[in-house]
C-alpha cells in the first residue's frame, strides 16, 4: 500500500479492541479470531487499542512488514477514528489502509444476545475486509482557506469568543441580530461572586467588554443583522447575511433629543414588556453601538403618517428614513454560534397564575425591578404598585445606587413576603415541562433573596425548591444566603392564589414535614426554565446542524469535541449548546476559540 499496488488481502491484518468489556462482555472476541484466522487474516486484541500501549502494538505489526492494510474493532470511528489514522500514518501506510468497525455502538450496545452480538461483529469486520481489497492510496490535497471568523450572537459568550481570536490575531465579525450587543447578561443586573460570597455589578463587568469590541481593530461589528445562508465547507464558507436599516446614520451622537419629542411608547422588550421606551431608542443606555434605532413597526412617519418629530430635533441630521435592508457576503473559515438562550414560558403552567395575576413574575423580571435602570429604577416594589408607563429616564451610569439607594420615587410600600418557586419549566416530565436541570435557577433565586435581604432586612422570603443545587464553591454562597434568615421550604407548589387586595397565597406540600401549607406572600416570584432562543433554532435551521431533544445545538462528543457541531468548521458555545451559568458559559467560549 505505500507504494499505491492493490495486493489484495494478502497482507490485511485486523486488530480488536475489547473496550474494557464494552465489547468483550457482549462480543465473543475468541470465536471472533479463530473465524477470521481460519479464512487467512492475521488477528491481535488488546484491551485498549486506543492507548499508547494498544497503538504500539499496531505500529510493530506493521513496521515488520507483514500488514499493509488494518482493520480495527473498535468504539465508533468518529471518536478515535482521527487517532488511529495518525498511527498507521506514522509507519508510512497510507490512511486509504485503515478501516474502523463500530464494534460497540453498533454492535455490543444494541445486541444483548452475545451469539448474536458475534454474529454481527464477525459480519462487520468482514465487510470492513472487503472494503480494502482493492484500495488505491489517498494524496493528501492543499486548500486555500479563509483567515477570518464569524462569530453570532453579541451576548456574553459571543464577546469573550470575540475578543478571544481578535487578541489571537484572527480577524472577527461579529453578528447580532439585536440593535446592541450585550444579550440577556446586560438585563440581570447583578452576578453572583462564589469566592467573595457577594453580588457584583454585570454591568460594571459587561460594559469594558462590549466597548472593547466596538474598539478592536480586528472585529468588524454587524448589529441589526441576522443570518441568512451558509454554503461551503470548513475552511471556505459563504455566508450571506441580512443588515436591516436602523433608519439613524452612524454620526448618531445619541443625545437623546429625539426620543423625547417621539410621540409613541412601546413596549421595552429589554425591560420585559413594560411601556418605558420610545419607537426611536437604544436597547439600554450602555448600547454598543451607541447608536439610536427607529421601531418600524410603531413609527409613525415609516408607517405613512405625517411626523418626523425626531428628525426635525436632531442637529446632526441623524435620522434617515430612506435606509434600506442591506445584503452582505462573507468568506470566513470557521464559525462560532453563540445564539443564547430565553426564559421559558411560564404562562404554559397556569396554576401559579403568570399572565393573570399582577404580582407574579420572572427571577428575569425581578432581576430588571431591581436593577438600577430598571422600570422602578432599583426599587422592589410590587407590579401592581406602579405604572408600566412611567417616563421617568432610567440612570445611565452604575453609581452609588447599584448598591444602596435611600430615595424612594414611588410613595408606597416594599412587599414584606416573597416566595420564589423553583424549577417552572425545568425537571418536569409534564406536558409542555422541560426534564433537564437548567443549573442557574437556584442560583438566580439564592442572588436575589441576598440582594433583597441585605437592602430589606425584613422582608420574609420563601423558597420553595425540590432540590438546591449549587454547584461547585458556590455551595458556600448557598450557605451564606441561609444565614440571612431566607426560608427553605421542600416541594413544588400546587398552586396560586389572588385575594382582593392583590396579595397572593401559595399552596405547597412540604415534602420534609409531610404538611400541607398556604405561604401568604405579596410576590411570587418563578424560577423559569433556561430554553434554546428563536435564534438558536434558526440558527440550527440555517447551518443544518444537530439539535438534542430540547432544541439546543448538539457537541460532536460531550468529552473529546466538546464544541464542535456536526458539521465541520461550526463550533457552538455558551447556553446555546445547554443551560450554563456566567461562569460555565465563558469556558465553553474559551474552547471555542481553540
Amino acid at each position: 500500500m505505500t507504494d499505491g499496488t492493490t495486493d489484495g488481502l494478502n497482507k490485511a491484518a485486523v486488530f480488536i479492541c475489547h473496550c474494557s468489556g464494552n465489547i468483550s462482555e457482549h462480543v465473543d472476541i475468541n470465536i471472533v479470531k479463530k473465524t477470521l484466522k481460519a479464512e487467512g487474516f492475521s488477528v491481535y486484541d488488546y484491551e485498549y487499542l486506543c492507548s499508547s500501549q494498544g497503538q504500539a502494538l499496531i505500529k510493530k505489526k506493521i513496521s515488520e512488514g507483514h500488514v499493509d492494510r488494518v482493520v480495527i474493532g473498535s468504539c465508533t470511528p468518529s471518536k478515535h477514528g482521527t487517532l488511529f489514522k495518525k498511527c498507521i500514518q506514522e509507519t508510512g501506510l497510507n490512511r486509504a489502509g485503515l478501516e474502523i468497525a463500530n464494534l460497540r455502538e453498533q454492535c455490543a450496545w444494541v445486541h444483548p444476545d452475545r451469539a448474536g452480538a458475534t454474529e454481527k461483529a464477525l459480519s462487520l469486520l468482514k465487510a470492513k475486509l472487503k472494503r480494502l481489497e482493492n484500495i488505491e492510496p489517498l494524496e493528501d490535497i492543499k486548500v486555500d482557506i479563509a483567515q477570518q471568523v464569524l462569530v453570532i450572537g453579541g451576548g456574553i459568550a459571543g464577546i469573550t469568543a470575540a475578543l478571544n481570536l481578535a487578541d489571537n490575531g484572527v480577524p472577527t465579525f461579529l453578528v447580532e441580530k439585536d440593535s446592541s450587543i450585550g444579550g440577556q447578561m446586560a438585563k440581570i443586573g447583578k452576578i453572583f461572586s462564589p469566592d467573595k460570597l457577594a453580588e457584583e455589578c454585570a454591568m460594571c463587568s459587561l460594559s469594558p467588554l462590549m466597548n472593547e469590541v466596538a474598539a478592536h481593530p480586528r472585529i468588524t461589528l454587524l448589529t441589526w443583522t441576522e443570518v441568512e445562508k451558509l454554503s461551503g465547507s470548513a475552511g471556505n464558507f459563504t455566508v450571506k447575511l441580512k443588515k436591516k436599516p436602523r433608519y439613524v446614520k452612524d454620526n448618531c451622537i445619541a443625545c437623546g433629543k429625539c426620543s423625547r419629542v417621539c410621540p409613541v411608547s412601546v413596549e421595552d422588550e429589554f425591560n420585559c414588556g413594560y411601556m418605558d421606551k420610545k419607537a426611536i431608542s437604544l436597547r439600554f443606555s450602555q448600547s454598543v453601538p451607541k447608536v439610536y434605532f427607529i421601531d418600524p413597526d410603531s413609527c409613525l412617519q415609516l408607517k405613512g403618517e405625517n411626523c418626523g418629530k425626531c428628525a426635525e430635533a436632531c442637529k446632526t441630521g441623524a435620522i434617515d428614513f430612506s435606509q434600506k435592508e442591506e445584503i452582505i457576503e462573507l468568506n470566513v473559515g470557521a464559525v462560532v454560534v453563540a445564539t443564547g438562550f430565553e426564559e421559558y414560558d411560564v404562562s404554559q403552567k397556569p396554576q401559579y397564575g403568570y399572565g393573570i395575576f399582577e404580582n407574579v413574575l420572572t427571577q428575569m423580571e425581578l432581576a430588571r425591578v431591581l436593577g438600577i435602570n430598571g422600570p422602578t429604577k432599583g426599587e422592589l416594589l410590587r407590579i401592581s404598585d406602579f405604572s408600566k408607563a412611567s417616563s421617568d429616564p432610567a440612570p445611565s451610569t452604575c453609581d452609588s445606587r447599584c448598591e444602596s439607594s435611600s430615595d424612594h420615587p414611588f410613595e408606597v410600600e416594599t412587599p414584606e413576603r416573597i416566595v420564589m418557586i423553583q424549577c417552572v419549566g425545568s425537571r418536569d416530565e409534564k406536558e409542555g415541562g422541560n426534564r433537564y436541570c437548567s443549573r442557574y435557577c437556584c442560583m438566580a433565586a439564592l442572588k436575589h433573596a441576598s440582594l433583597i435581604k441585605k437592602r430589606y432586612p425584613k422582608t420574609e422570603i420563601t423558597i420553595c425548591y425540590i432540590d438546591m443545587r449549587a454547584f461547585g464553591f458556590y455551595e458556600n454562597y448557598y450557605r451564606a444566603v441561609q444565614e440571612t434568615g431566607v426560608n427553605f421550604v421542600r416541594g413544588r407548589p400546587a398552586e396560586v392564589i389572588e385575594k382582593p387586595d392583590k396579595s397572593l397565597v401559595v399552596r405547597v406540600e412540604d415534602t420534609l414535614s409531610q404538611k400541607i401549607k398556604e405561604i401568604p406572600a405579596d410576590m411570587v416570584v418563578l424560577s423559569a426554565a433556561m430554553v434554546p432562543s428563536p435564534g438558536t433554532k434558526k440558527i440550527a435551521s440555517v447551518l443544518n446542524l444537530s439539535q438534542d431533544e430540547s432544541g439546543f445545538i448538539k457537541e460532536r462528543h460531550s468529552k473529546l469535541k466538546p464544541v464542535d457541531c456536526s458539521l465541520d468548521g461550526i463550533f457552538v458555545c455558551g447556553t446555546a449548546q445547554s443551560p450554563k451559568d456566567v461562569t460555565c458559559l465563558l469556558y465553553t467560549s474559551d474552547a471555542a476559540d481553540e
